[in-house]
């Protein structure tokens, strides 16, 4: 019978063992599935700015070539000499104007030839690269509505087969009028698809990427790589997500669209082009953008199985060992301490490891800032912005971690701490960064504690550092540290009257990057209070919270060692 009592307590023990690791089980299933998630979703992001800034970029690219080449039409337009359009007079022009037209051309490696037609269509002058047939396009449709309207001076060819150099080009081209605004003949700039093509190619977005370029006005193709020669000049179905986007008008967009060819799934960013009616597309494979995503998750997979295989053998090894309970409870003691260890030193390890290339992307942002802001447009200068901002709070996330793994590692030095003279320090270095700031600041005459005076000015410089963050848009803002009384335990409080939070919310508050406001609102890392809830912790004491949206937050702690200080 006296057996009993022991049995009772090795039962009772087994079963609170046996909730605590399929809790730790579930936890790190949740755990590593919300990793996975999360890398899940920043993998799609980062490939949906991928193409963002490749569509900016090209079409840039072609925007600029669009209004040099309107500039130049212009001016070519304007020099030419109404005489100069009769073909009786080409001889005595011909050597003027070809050697203009060609000065011109060597500027821009797009343009494959100039050419100068009469109102009948016939080629007058060219640039005079290589031996040019005499043609006329009076049949080009380009070329028809020129002649027709006296009020179009400006307009774009389809896709066509030049009849002087046999390459695929797009013209721009431009009316030349008489004084009496009759049509007098035409000038072209054409630009080479083969070049654009080039350009094109160099965009390496991985199996199954293409970019390409189509007219905004009836979404036919201009030019695509990988080309696909059937679908020149052929528009768009009247189904297509990006003519339907196009309709809802939104002239930028990154939309992801299931391909009727392939059946794969492909994630779209289109740009178009400013006073000119084109658009340029730029689209990845979403399962070749996730390859390395997916080789990762099967790596996690494969560690956790193999890790819950590990420890459900080992406890049922547990189970089934007679006589050893107490050598194996100190054993697995020592083994979940030797774990710990390792990860929190491995946490420490890889948080200094990721300063390396994160010093290399703030030292280039730094460099492209100094040394080429002027090279930049805006939205380069705003890339750069945002480079630099990531890379500052990827610091200072990275920092939250070295201080959540230096807490596994401190000491605990306990002593009598006065939270008031803590707290005054804290708030004097808060309203020195904002001297105009009205803060209503309420502290007691003393508050003293037992505990670690540099963790407890870690917890302070959090919980204040919040009151101050999120009262930051009251006019009569209220901070205040105080103690209550409750089942005769001291319970020491932070109080504010600033944004508060949702109570469904509040198991999420002391979550490691979990947040419950937008950086936006309120800035963070979402490391703060979980630090607090381990400094806590590590005092053998609890923390909780209250609030509620727009009537503030009350953060309570308690501290096992303050019970006679209080």
């Amino acid at each position: 019978m006296s057996q009993q009592p022991h049995l009772t307590i090795y039962l009772r023990k087994r079963r609170r063992l046996v909730s605590g690791l399929l809790l730790s089980l579930a936890t790190v299933v949740a755990l590593m599935t919300y990793l996975l998630w999360s890398a899940y979703q920043q993998t799609l992001r980062e490939a949906e700015a991928t193409t963002r800034n490749f569509a900016a970029l090209i079409e840039a690219r072609l925007e600029a070539s669009l209004r040099n080449a309107e500039a130049e039409l212009r001016e070519i337009a304007k020099s030419i000499p109404p005489d100069a359009l009769r073909a009786d007079a080409v001889p005595r022009y011909d050597k003027g104007i070809s050697a203009d037209l060609l000065s011109r051309v060597t500027n821009y490696p797009e343009v494959s030839g100039i050419r100068i037609f009469d109102a009948g269509g016939n080629l007058l002058y060219s640039e005079g690269r290589g031996e040019v047939r005499r043609v006329n396009i009076a049949d080009r449709s380009h070329f028809s509505r020129l002649r027709a309207s006296r009020d179009l001076q400006f307009t774009f060819s389809d896709v066509i087969t030049g009849r002087t150099s046999g390459r695929q080009v797009l013209t721009v081209a431009h009316a030349m009028r008489g004084p009496d605004g009759a049509f007098a003949g035409m000038v072209g700039f054409g630009l080479s698809i083969d070049y654009f093509l080039e350009l094109f190619k160099s965009v390496d977005l991985g199996e199954g990427s293409n970019v390409a370029v189509y007219r905004k006005d009836d979404f036919r193709l201009v030019m695509r790589w990988p080309v696909i020669k059937t679908n020149l000049n052929k528009p768009l179905p009247a189904d297509s997500p990006t003519r339907q986007a196009f309709d809802n008008g939104k002239d930028k967009a990154t939309i992801q669209i299931l391909a009727a060819s392939d059946g794969r799934v492909r994630i779209y960013s289109y740009d178009a082009t400013e006073g000119y009616p084109f658009f340029v597309s730029v689209g990845v494979a979403r399962d070749t953008v996730l390859q390395d995503w997916r080789a990762r998750s099967y790596a996690v997979a494969t560690f956790g199985a193999v890790l819950i295989v590990t420890l459900g053998v080992l406890f049922f090894q547990w189970l089934r060992a007679e006589g050893g309970i107490a050598r194996f409870n100190a054993e697995l003691e020592a083994r979940v301490r030797e774990r710990t260890a390792e990860l929190e030193s491995f946490n420490y390890s890889i948080s200094h490891d990721l300063r390396t290339p994160l010093r290399g992307i703030a030292g280039i942002a730094r460099i492209l800032e100094s040394d080429y802001a002027s090279s930049l447009d805006h939205a380069g200068r705003d890339l750069l912005a945002r480079m630099r901002e990531s890379s500052m709070r990827m610091g200072n996330l990275i920092d939250g971690l070295l201080q959540l793994a230096r807490l596994a590692r401190v000491e605990v030095v306990v002593e009598q701490v006065d939270l008031v003279v803590l707290a005054r320090q804290i708030l004097d270095d808060l309203c020195a960064q904002e001297p105009g700031r009205r803060v209503t600041l309420v502290l007691p005459e003393k508050l003293e504690v037992r505990g670690d005076r540099q963790l407890l000015a870690i917890v302070l410089e959090n919980l204040l550092g919040n009151a101050w963050k999120f009262t930051g848009r009251k006019s009569d803002a209220r901070i205040e540290l105080g103690v209550e009384t409750k089942d005769d335990m001291p319970l020491y409080f932070v109080r504010d009257n600033g944004a508060g939070f949702d109570p469904a919310h509040e198991q999420h508050l002391f979550t490691p990057f979990h947040r419950l406001h937008r950086d936006d609102e309120f800035p963070g890392t979402g490391i703060g209070l979980a630090t607090v809830q381990r400094i806590i912790r590590r005092h053998g004491g609890s923390l909780r919270a209250e609030g509620k949206p727009g009537e503030g937050a009350t953060f309570y702690f308690t501290l096992s060692a303050s019970r006679s200080a209080a």
